[in-house]
């Protein structure tokens, strides 16, 4: 498997499929500096697509864990004017947003309960911009997973390029991307299969659902009459 051209595919799958880039419309980006290799291969495919605009920022939370150490509590929590101005501008344009989640789980090993609270408190007043977009807006929004070394080795027990590359071919198989398939077509047959078993479950009429386990889960979930898993 050439990895390089599927990753290209699952860019292509993220901008046409999870985000349905409009002709002329801006990306607006979220992407995690671990996985930044990937981030010009998505927004050349955005832009294949006839994106307007591919805006990248880069959250780096390495540098924001070292802040934490040294600046005060309620300036590293603190969200500046121009970081409300240079996301809303763009989102009041029409633009969609995605979130390249590239992860090192143990990037935050050594930060303190208090500090963990103000890096995160920031980074998700930020986000709260895109989130109040995509409810008042319905701009269409993204999050989409960058395999890393660090991430590979915390859920495979394998690090460096071996492990990484592992983890990718586990993302693709997820994704239901593989070296000939047309993605498009792929995902459209699943939607349809989706919806065929959401609608058999809606024809059962059910009131309730019941999950047990063997751990002592006990779990009644209500409901209402107007509960739908199927679409038409």
């Amino acid at each position: 498997m050439d990895l390089e051209k599927m990753k290209q595919k699952y860019a292509y799958t993220l901008a046409r499929v999870g985000l349905n880039v409009q002709k002329g419309q801006t990306v607006l980006v979220e992407a995690a500096v671990e996985g930044w290799q990937f981030t010009s291969i998505f927004a050349e495919e955005c832009y294949k697509l006839g994106a307007g605009n591919v805006v990248v920022h880069y959250l780096d939370l390495p540098n924001m864990k070292v802040a934490a150490h040294y600046r005060k509590d309620e300036d590293l929590r603190h969200v500046e004017g121009w970081e409300y101005a240079m996301h809303q501008g763009y989102l009041d344009g029409g633009a969609c947003y995605v979130r390249l989640e590239g992860v090192n789980p143990q990037l935050m090993e050594g930060v303190s309960e208090k500090e963990s609270n103000a890096i995160f408190a920031h980074v998700d007043t930020v986000r709260n911009i895109m989130r109040k977009a995509s409810r008042e807006k319905h701009c269409q929004w993204l999050i989409a997973m960058v395999p890393t070394a660090a991430w590979a080795e915390y859920i495979l027990g394998k690090g460096g390029p071996e492990g990484e590359r592992e983890l990718w071919e586990l993302l693709l198989k997820l994704c239901y991307i593989d070296e000939s398939n047309d993605v498009v077509a792929a995902w459209e047959e699943k939607g349809r299969k989706n919806a065929a078993r959401g609608q058999a479950v809606d024809a059962l009429k059910l009131t309730k659902l019941h999950y047990t386990a063997g751990n002592g889960t006990d779990l009644t979930v209500g409901l209402t009459p107007w509960s739908k898993f199927g679409h038409e």
